[in-house]
């Protein structure tokens, strides 16, 4: 155990507090782009950080109305049926240690601590959430966006009776412009179908090798317009956008590649994240100061899990 004499004093401890107020303000500062799921998936909001689950009710109206005869009785009743869900909630965390010495030599030469290590921190466990998010974690039972149960998948189009063959890549062309317009717009008009324009527009996510593939390819021989390009303003009405997303290039069966399609909308499907990064006060080790940053995450529910269209093999 660390001996009494061997604690920061207290002028070091009020510099190691500066200091801590200093790499706090810039580890909220940086920006990680790499990692899409929170600005892909909508986060649903008015979850309250101290919630270790998230209770929610899918529901479905049973009954239509007729025409109403003279004199009838039998009015038709309406019916409501509703299943309960619970997602459970997890915390995720990480930690980075400054030891005595490296604080006292930043008090002796007046160099400020490495802020290296928070960043890594707080960067870390970002990853894991963005993880969560996209595929779920197996180890407690929560799913995400690739991985929901009940989607929508259809098959590729025109290119079904030859194989399934995926579209290839600008070196290595395989599918030709049509092909790959006709599949980005039959994974749109199934989901649409499924969905029977229930909800906002779509976004579609597809790897980037395929999303370069779409856009430079052009839709027809004689055609200055790509077949991503093309795709998009013959289903201007369904389709929102495309992204490219490095975690489709292995989110499909077996681990190879799939197209997503799915309304951004937090009432069709949203992501838990009840809990934003935050650091722990300083915890005191043998010789050191640790700290605990953490988030908290139940991964993705999906209230209307057709909405979710997947064409797997692209």
């Amino acid at each position: 155990m660390p001996q009494p004499s061997n604690r920061l004093d207290a002028g070091e401890r009020v510099f190691f507090d500066t200091q801590l107020v200093a790499i706090d303000k810039r580890t909220y500062l940086q920006k990680y782009p790499e990692f899409k799921s929170r600005r892909l998936i909508p986060t649903i909001p008015d979850i309250p950080s101290w919630a270790r689950g998230h209770r929610w009710t899918a529901t479905t109206e049973v009954g239509k109305a007729r025409l109403a005869a003279s004199n009838a009785t039998d009015v038709p009743v309406v019916d409501v049926n509703s299943t309960k869900n619970e997602s459970l909630i997890h915390k995720y965390w990480l930690s980075y240690k400054y030891d005595d010495d490296e604080i006292r030599a930043a008090i002796a030469t007046g160099v400020p601590l490495d802020v290296a290590r928070a960043m890594a921190c707080r960067r870390g466990v970002e990853q894991i959430v963005d993880e969560v998010l996209a595929t779920g974690d197996a180890a407690v039972g929560s799913l995400g966006l690739f991985n929901q149960t009940g989607g929508t998948t259809v098959v590729a189009s025109t290119k079904a009776a030859s194989g399934h063959k995926p579209w290839g890549t600008l070196a290595a062309p395989i599918a030709t412009g049509k092909e790959v317009a006709n599949d980005i717009m039959a994974l749109a008009a199934g989901v649409a179908s499924a969905m029977k324009d229930v909800s906002a527009k779509l976004t579609l996510l597809m790897p980037i090798d395929n999303y370069l593939y779409a856009a430079g390819t052009a839709y027809g021989n004689a055609s200055d317009v790509s077949a991503l390009k093309f795709a998009m303003s013959t289903m201007s009405d369904i389709i929102d956008g495309v992204e490219s997303w490095w975690r489709c290039s292995t989110a499909g069966d077996g681990g190879g590649t799939v197209m997503l399609a799915y309304p951004r909308d937090e009432n069709v499907l949203g992501g838990i994240v009840n809990q934003e990064y935050m650091v722990d006060a300083p915890i005191r080790g043998i010789q050191c100061e640790q700290r605990v940053g953490w988030m908290k995450c139940g991964g993705v529910i999906a209230r209307y899990p057709y909405a979710i269209g997947k064409m797997h093999g692209i």
